[in-house]
């Protein structure tokens, strides 16, 4: 399974693990000390000739990407792993952007259940965001999401599940026609709206 850091939760991993499934999870700083402890972990790496790495390049529409995707395995003190036991590896990706001759340079970091293979969970990683990114598309497409102003946190969260729910609803349906008609329809017939959401 693959999941953004809202989902790195040690009773998530635990979970996945006794169903016989493995996990890579983005980890963020919201868990401090064992983010701190990744980025100290590749901070000592980075000049190992056997440094496990994986690199990917990208050109087009004026946009030059670099992604140097490294994996090491997981070396916890006995406070960390008592906490998070199921990871095996920890993942770094450099990522290297130029756009109109301007540079960005980006570091994101994953835990996994997996072993050490690079380009496996590169190409399992790039996947997820694959997918995620075109979720956000339709979700700002069909449910106009980029336009709606929430401040609130929680809001924002309760719009965001109830808007894929109802995406997930209507992809259910066997009727032929684009997601953004059947939204439309189901605002407007209630027989369909039922249809929808009882079946």
């Amino acid at each position: 399974m693959t999941m953004d850091a809202l989902h790195c939760q040690k009773d998530t991993m635990a979970q996945i693990v006794q169903q016989q499934g493995d996990f890579v999870v983005q980890l963020k700083a919201n868990q401090g000390k064992l983010f701190q402890h990744v980025q100290q972990a590749f901070a000592t790496n980075y000049d190992d000739p056997q440094l496990p790495e994986y690199v990917e390049k990208s050109k087009g529409h004026g946009r030059s990407e670099v992604r140097r995707v490294m994996q090491i395995s997981a070396t916890l003190p006995a406070s960390l792993r008592a906490q998070w036991p199921h990871i095996k590896s920890f993942i770094e990706i450099g990522t290297e952007q130029e756009i109109n001759s301007k540079i960005s340079c980006d570091a994101r970091f994953y835990l996994s259940s997996l072993d050490v293979a690079p380009k496996n969970v590169a190409h399992i990683i790039r996947s997820h965001w694959g997918i995620e990114n075109q979720l956000h598309w339709v979700l700002d497409v069909v449910f106009r999401e980029d336009e709606l102003s929430v401040s609130d946190a929680t809001g924002a969260a309760h719009i965001a599940l109830i808007n894929r729910v109802a995406l997930a609803l209507l992809k259910q349906n066997k009727i032929k026609d684009s997601t953004r008609s059947k939204r439309n329809r189901a605002g407007w017939n209630s027989k369909f709206r039922s249809q929808l959401l009882f079946g």
